[in-house]
């Protein structure tokens, strides 16, 4: 058998695996969850709340929506854990015009909330999302030390409802996909099997270029954020 035969079996394969790891993640999913009697303690969130004197102004049911929004919950074992991961989070943020605790929010976050909530959020820059486009961010105008930190428990009240042989299964497949035989296949075949094609990306520039033409913030971020039907 020629060279270039086993090639071309190695490929069907790795794109037959590909497919199948799909429907099964797909039913894995589609499983859903079961609701717990009892809710299982697990560890704590960090987490902004308005200060006291805060808390009694006109304006303070704003102030919470806004926490609501854009307010970082960041999870920990233990409360040192927590404190960890809360200054691992805004230390990679560092660079963006985030205020300790809050974080940047893309334009169709804004669609829903009130008019006050509204105008605490300026535009901040554009970000490419691989599936979305161009999306406006917007940082909270809100002064930080309107917030105070605290710490919540955690619960697990959910867990997912498992099926041991579409496990099973999965396993099978995913140590036959990563095997070291069809790395080089898998490396050079994978770029081409990105879901979104160009011609989405094409018609999302389009659409924003005449977005831009009327540009209206809240109509232009609802468009660019639409999904595309093909």
């Amino acid at each position: 058998m020629k060279h270039w035969d086993h090639i071309g079996k190695r490929e069907k394969r790795i794109i037959a695996i590909d497919r199948e790891l799909k429907k099964l993640y797909k039913a894995w999913y589609s499983l859903g969850y079961k609701k717990l009697d009892k809710p299982i303690r697990n560890g704590w969130i960090k987490h902004l709340i308005l200060r006291e004197d805060v808390a009694r102004r006109k304006e303070a049911h704003v102030l919470q929506e806004i926490i609501n929004r854009c307010g970082a919950e960041l999870w920990g074992s233990t409360k040192h854990q927590a404190d960890k991961n809360w200054q691992r989070y805004h230390s990679s943020h560092k660079n963006d015009r985030v205020k300790d605790g809050l974080e940047l929010l893309f334009g169709e976050k804004l669609v829903g909330m009130s008019k006050k909530a509204r105008m605490y959020f300026d535009g901040y820059d554009w970000k490419w999302m691989t599936y979305r486009g161009y999306v406006k961010r917007y940082y909270c105008k809100v002064p930080r030390h309107y917030f105070e930190t605290t710490y919540s428990r955690s619960f697990i009240r959910a867990v997912q409802i498992r099926d041991p042989e579409l496990e099973r299964q999965m396993a099978e497949l995913e140590s036959e996909y990563f095997k070291d035989e069809l790395y080089k296949h898998r490396i050079r075949f994978e770029g081409k099997w990105n879901p979104i094609p160009y011609r989405y990306h094409r018609r999302k520039r389009k659409r924003m270029k005449d977005q831009l033409k009327k540009y209206d913030e809240m109509d232009f971020d609802y468009w660019v954020n639409k999904p595309l039907s093909f």
